[in-house]
């Protein structure tokens, strides 16, 4: 999307998004027992077709590739299509990883 002049989606706060950062934050904001923990996740597509048509429907990626013009998005597509690795079935798998927090309110 950069190569294409199209800001990507980023998290809201990619500054305090580490476990690190998280922890800090919780136990500045005077929260007991916190704990952070991280979260892999994986996802299985049938296809590129599937990714593609999925990554349209999300709020942050969908509303970014619907912003550019239509020239633009094939080519994206075309790029990402390369550059996206495949299973011999023609499979892709996404994974991903989130931060979790929790913590108690002190009594």
């Amino acid at each position: 999307m950069h190569d294409l002049g199209v800001s990507p989606p980023l998290p809201p706060r990619n500054d305090v998004a580490g476990v690190d950062e998280m922890r800090a934050l919780w136990i500045d904001a005077g929260l007991d027992d916190v704990a952070v923990t991280t979260i892999d996740a994986e996802r299985r597509f049938d296809d590129f077709e599937d990714w593609w048509t999925t990554g349209l429907k999300s709020a942050s990626t969908g509303a970014a590739i619907a912003s550019m013009a239509p020239g633009e998005v094939e080519r994206l597509r075309s790029r990402m299509q390369a550059r996206m690795p495949a299973a011999t079935d023609g499979s892709i798998t996404a994974r991903g990883r989130a931060n979790a927090v929790r913590g108690r309110v002190p009594r």
